[in-house]
Order: C-alpha cells, then structure tokens, then sequence
C-alpha cells in the first residue's frame, strides 16, 4: 500500500495577507466535474488521498499546524476539518473556481484561456461581463520528465492526468468569512480553503496497471464464428474424396 503514495512533508512556500502557499506530493483519485450550479461555481476540482499511510498523516498534521497559523487572528470556536474521508481513505478536496466576480476584482484584468483548458470556448462565452478569469483562477498542469539526471517540468493537458496518478499538488490556504443566522444570533464564522494552483504529474505506472488489469478484466471471451453450413459441406467433400477414389481402383 505504501508504495503507491509518496507524501512529502508539506513545504511553506511563502505567505501574504491571510494566505499562505505550500505543496506536497500525493495519490490523485478524482478530478471532479461538478454539477452545474451556476456560473460562478464552476471549478477545477481534485481529490487526493495517502491511502492512509503514515507519510500522509505527517502531511496532514503540518497541514494542520499551517492552518492554526492562518487562523491566529481570527475566532471561530467550531473550525471545520481539512481533511474528509472517502472510501475510508483520509483525502483533501482541493479546488479552483473558473471565475471571480468583477465585484471583487475591479483592478484585475481577464486572463483569456487556454485552448488546453477551453478548447470550444464554452467557458469564455459563459462569463459574460460579470466574471472575470483572473491570474488566481489559473490553474497550472505540468509532467516532470528526466533526462540525462536532469528534471524538467513540461506544460500538460489537464486530461493527460488520470484517475490513480502521483502527482504534487500546488496550493493555497485562505479564509473565507461568511454570515450565519440561527435561532440564537447571527455570528462570523472562517471557513479554510484550499485552492489549487497546479498539478505535476510524477508517475502514471499505477494508473495504467490499473486500466490494463480493468480492460483484461472486461475483455470478452473470443469465439470462433462460423457462417453457414460449415460442417455439412466438410462432410461432402469428404464423401467427394471418396467416392473418387473408389473409381480410380474400379
């Protein structure tokens, strides 16, 4: 099990107001599509897992400590966890919307998108002049390639990365603060988000074990077709065969 995941402890890339960066690397189990909402919900999505080895919950647990850090200056009595459970696997749902309002992001300029991203151009027709693709909606995708000793980080198709590849995971903690009203009092809570930034793929092997072991699985049985009266007109050339032979000994 342990040699499907290789988790590095998470690396504090750097920070700015209410943010900070960091990375690790990871089991890549789901890219998600999700259901349309609307257009400003539309995002890029992973679900990423350590199959619950121990390398994983090191990460987890400096995760964790990066979170408290993020969350000196606020209160919140009822934080919500980082992590959730799929499968019984510990895994971090990590995403990035498409869009940000023009509300919040008077000062920024549209970042078109790539033909990699929106080859028919169906994302830059729904943002209309109300949303804005900005340089914190981008999501990077890379394949780290070794040659001569050397690594090198080449720019990938998002769907180059499949269901089951190690990859790392480049991302973002921020809080985001909203309002709620119960039947007591309204009150401030900070939910920590983790935004993706980019995804290197590192190793597709478990992968595509996986997808050969599916497709011999799932292969159907040959069978040997046979048009026509085969046999009874085998059995008449041999009767043919025969009856010559008979005749040259008359």
């Amino acid at each position: 099990m342990a040699s499907l995941c290789c988790v590095t402890f998470p690396q504090l890339l750097g920070h700015s107001e209410g943010e900070l960066f960091h990375n690790f690397t990871t089991h890549y189990i789901l890219i998600q599509v999700p259901r349309f909402v609307s257009v400003k919900a539309l995002q890029q999505r992973v679900l990423l897992t350590g199959l619950n080895t121990s390398t994983f919950t090191d990460a987890l647990e400096g995760l964790a400590i990066m979170n408290n850090v993020l969350r000196l200056n606020v209160r919140d009595d009822n934080p919500k966890p980082l992590a959730v459970v799929v499968d019984g696997f510990t895994a971090l749902d990590i995403s990035n919307r498409y869009f940000t309002s023009r509300r919040f992001a008077q000062e920024d300029e549209h970042i078109p998108f790539s033909t990699d991203i929106d080859p028919n151009g169906i994302l830059e027709g729904l943002r209309g002049h109300s949303m804005v693709h900005t340089s914190d909606n981008v999501v990077e995708y890379y394949q780290r390639v070794e040659a001569n000793g050397v690594h090198r980080f080449n720019k990938i198709r998002p769907a180059q990365i499949k269901k089951g590849d190690i990859v790392e995971i480049q991302c973002t903690l921020t809080l985001v603060e909203f309002r709620v009203n119960d039947y007591k009092q309204a009150r401030t809570e900070y939910n920590t988000k983790l935004v993706l930034r980019s995804i290197t793929l590192l190793d597709r092997s478990f992968s595509e074990k996986m997808r050969l072991a599916n497709t011999s699985m799932t292969k159907a049985p040959s069978i040997k077709r046979r048009i026509g009266h085969f046999d009874e007109e085998e059995q008449e050339a041999q009767d043919r065969i025969k009856r010559m032979a008979i005749d040259r000994e008359a």
